[in-house]
């Protein structure tokens, strides 16, 4: 989980730079009204859980960093960085941040349907990956 490539638009100049997980989530995060709920089951959880696995697998002396997508920001008047793409993603990974003991993750939810499910996979990811963590 090292690095992804974000899009930042910041006064009408749009910005390319690849970032590292833990600098994207130290950053002040907002998803916009106008996007979906974040709506990411088990299932997607396993299949982003299995593409790590299959990365830690990969024995190579000088193995690329782990890419995650693109993921497009937008600077608003606040200086909050609004997630345009790749909400899914940025949110299961801050749940993964913070179950492993860093909770300085800054992203503001407003939608209800978010919260609720943001709580369901928190405990989903608890309960299965903890678990194997400790093996």
């Amino acid at each position: 989980m090292e690095i992804m490539e974000t899009m930042v638009n910041r006064s009408n100049d749009i910005e390319l730079e690849s970032t590292s997980l833990s600098k994207l989530l130290e950053e002040r995060l907002s998803v916009p009204e106008y996007q979906r709920s974040y709506v990411w089951d088990e299932v997607d959880i396993d299949k982003l859980f299995k593409q790590f696995e299959i990365y830690h697998q990969n024995i190579v002396q000088e193995k690329p960093a782990f890419y995650l997508g693109s993921i497009v920001l937008h600077e608003d008047e606040y200086k909050n960085l609004n997630i345009i793409d790749g909400q899914q993603r940025i949110t299961t990974l801050a749940i993964i941040n913070h179950i492993k003991g860093n909770s300085r993750t800054q992203i503001r939810y407003d939608n209800l349907i978010s919260v609720r499910n943001i709580k369901k996979n928190y405990n989903y990811i608890l309960q299965k990956y903890s678990k194997e963590d400790r093996n």
